[in-house]
């Protein structure tokens, strides 16, 4: 693929050989192995032995008290901050104040909005309608300081991931704000696997099918059916290879059609592989696009962005990865009619309504939409999670117009 798309064009690296990389490093670092539970016991005994330096457990006590970053301080800096503790709910994610407003600043915008937020904080179905960004699902993993710790440092290294939002096609409708923006960034060991890094991650078409529903009161999952059993199918394109998921009896090879088009268009021939590899294994280009496709037609660009080696500081328990230590807000849709409440469903080709696709709340859709349970007037239907969920609906509503 690099006749398609050049590597310089991307100022990405050469093909990168971690594995081999990191463990010549190691040779030639020769770095004193820390143990993982940094006693004063262990590391007094490290320090006489390795650097001939006779400190006794008494002495480290002392030089941690000394060198705390709670002594990098100055009569100067404000008391309040940093902020420790923050208490946060559903119906509270406001903050502490921390500085005082002065009134200058009063007839700022950000600051008169804040100023609204904590006078309704605790008007819990108003404080939500002005929100209008949330996140989907939490889905960094928590520091846990019991948890098992079964890795050596310096045994693997970290490999850092970042996944962008599907790719979206759809002509006609400007959906340019999605390209290129990276959904999650991922770590994950260089002994962990690439089905591991497929499971790690999440998008909203695995979870909801694109259906058209006809009644919002007979609406249920079950009725649209779970995708990731429907169609299990996954596969990563990365340096020419295909690497396939095909563990599920359903599976079907994705690498397949795409390999006799690039025959008959002689752009190459590409390798075929399974998805239980290790990422030490690979040699990816740092900065370099590939692929990764499931349910058919979502694709999702992959960027291997850095590598290092596992150190002490870092979490030592394997089931902690693959982690993500990043993930991207996920902007919601306020309803068309009221603008006042997050919108939960897509109306498509209403001829009641003054747009071709509409965004609506529960209670605007069932009073307006729908009379005694039946639809009024003709239209399509579609219930929402996110942005990719409203361009498969009207890329599936358009479909169904032009045949």
């Amino acid at each position: 693929m690099e006749k398609v798309y050049p590597p310089e064009k991307f100022k990405a690296t050469e093909p990168l050989d971690l594995e081999t990389y990191f463990k010549e490093y190691q040779a030639e670092l020769n770095l004193p192995k820390l143990p993982s539970n940094d006693t004063p016991n262990n590391i007094s005994k490290i320090l006489q032995e390795q650097f001939q330096l006779p400190f006794s457990n008494d002495d480290i006590l002392n030089l941690e008290s000394l060198c705390t970053i709670s002594k990098l301080t100055s009569h100067q800096e404000n008391p309040n901050l940093p902020l420790k503790d923050i208490q946060t709910s559903r119906n509270n994610r406001s903050m502490p104040e921390t500085h005082q407003i002065v009134p200058e600043a009063r007839g700022l915008s950000t600051v008169r909005s804040t100023v609204i937020l904590n006078s309704v904080k605790d008007q819990p179905k108003l404080y939500e309608r002005r929100l209008t960004a949330t996140n989907i699902d939490d889905l960094k993993i928590k520091s846990d300081p019991d948890a098992m710790k079964d890795i050596e440092p310096g045994s693997a290294f970290i490999q850092r991931v970042s996944i962008l939002m599907p790719l979206d096609f759809l002509q006609g409708h400007k959906q340019s704000a999605d390209y290129l923006r990276v959904q999650y960034e991922i770590d994950i060991l260089s002994t962990q696997t690439l089905l591991d890094l497929a499971n790690s991650i999440k998008c909203i078409s695995d979870m909801l099918a694109i259906r058209e529903v006809d009644n919002m009161d007979t609406y249920k999952r079950e009725y649209l059916g779970d995708p990731k059993i429907e169609y299990p199918s996954r596969s990563f394109f990365i340096e020419n290879t295909f690497y396939n998921d095909m563990s599920a009896p359903n599976s079907i090879d994705y690498s397949e059609v795409i390999q006799n088009w690039a025959m008959q268009n002689k752009i190459g021939t590409f390798g075929t592989k399974s998805m239980n590899v290790t990422i030490g294994s690979l040699k990816p280009r740092f900065g370099y696009g590939y692929v990764f496709i499931h349910q058919g037609n979502c694709e999702h660009v992959v960027c291997f962005s850095d590598a290092r080696l596992l150190q002490n500081c870092d979490d030592l328990a394997s089931n902690k990865y693959p982690k993500v230590v990043f993930s991207r807000r996920i902007h919601n849709h306020i309803c068309f009619m009221c603008s006042d409440v997050h919108s939960s469903w897509l109306v498509v080709g209403s001829d009641r309504l003054t747009v071709k696709n509409a965004f609506l709340c529960t209670e605007c859709c069932k009073s307006y939409m729908f009379l005694n349970g039946e639809k009024i007037g003709k239209f399509k239907l579609y219930p929402l999670s996110n942005s990719f969920i409203v361009s498969e609906a009207i890329k599936e509503a358009d479909e169904e117009e032009d045949n």
